[in-house]
């Protein structure tokens, strides 16, 4: 019997808060077990959140911008998406 690499997604919501996101998603880069997709979700931020977080992405970390605050559910919906 094989037993398959655990497959993780996992959407991190951002709303002005960069640095709180930088943190999580190095965090994340430093965990092990299983193969890792990382969604960052950005509902509307008006700090520049774009110009921090969007260089800073690797190859399995995606950005999607929602061009309006969907709240909590609403931005976790759209990265499940």
């Amino acid at each position: 019997m094989v037993i398959q690499p655990l497959k993780i997604g996992v959407v991190i919501l951002n709303y002005n808060s960069a640095e709180e996101t930088l943190a999580c998603l190095e965090s994340l880069r430093r965990a092990q077990g299983g193969e890792r997709r990382t969604w960052v979700v950005d509902n509307a931020s008006t700090d520049g959140s774009d110009r921090l977080l969007q260089p800073s992405l690797g190859e399995n970390e995606t950005w999607l911008q929602t061009g309006e605050n969907l709240g909590y559910a609403g931005g976790n919906n759209a990265g499940i998406r």
